[in-house]
């Protein structure tokens, strides 16, 4: 008897696990779908690396949740999904991302793309470069340039269908 109770409790809880892990595994995506989620968070960390950056122009961090969490301090924004991927290290096919650091303020983050297959940002790869361009010399009364300045543009979340910018390779 204490034999089938032990079975028992064992089964409820192997159930309730697996039921547990069916639930929050997102649904299976296209190729097409986890290109397009995958895309948009590059660009999201590419759009965020050029607009959020400290005084110095750098976005400090040596991972990737570092970044994120970097950006999202000096005022970024991803969208749920792209923040989800980014935190994960994941890509749209549940692969993990690949981040190098070039320099102290240099990054390439890539996705292996459909093929799985790391082709060193060629291929079926999606890549960005994460390096923000320092910002011009202040002038001007103001400080502020010839034109005053204006917020940021709005984050690439809304055209979800434009593709990484190709990385330029540094020697």
């Amino acid at each position: 008897m204490k034999y089938l109770v032990l079975i028992a409790v064992l089964v409820v809880v192997s159930l309730a696990v697996v039921g547990l892990m069916t639930a929050s595994t997102p649904a299976r995506l296209t190729d097409r779908e986890a290109e397009e989620l995958t895309a948009l968070a590059l660009r999201q960390m590419k759009f965020n690396s050029e607009v959020y950056r400290d005084a110095d122009d750098r976005v400090r961090g040596d991972t990737l949740l570092q970044l994120v969490d970097t950006l999202q301090s000096l005022g970024g924004e991803f969208a749920p999904e792209s923040e989800l991927l980014l935190r994960t290290t994941r890509d749209g096919w549940g692969r993990e991302l690949i981040l190098e650091k070039r320099s102290e303020s240099t990054w390439m983050l890539r996705s292996r793309g459909p093929n799985g297959v790391d082709d060193q940002g060629e291929g079926d790869d999606l890549e960005v470069d994460l390096h923000p361009t320092p910002r011009p010399e202040p002038t001007g009364d103001c400080n502020c340039g010839e034109d005053d300045e204006t917020a940021p543009a709005p984050s690439p979340a809304i055209e979800p269908k434009q593709q990484p910018t190709p990385a330029k390779r540094e020697p």
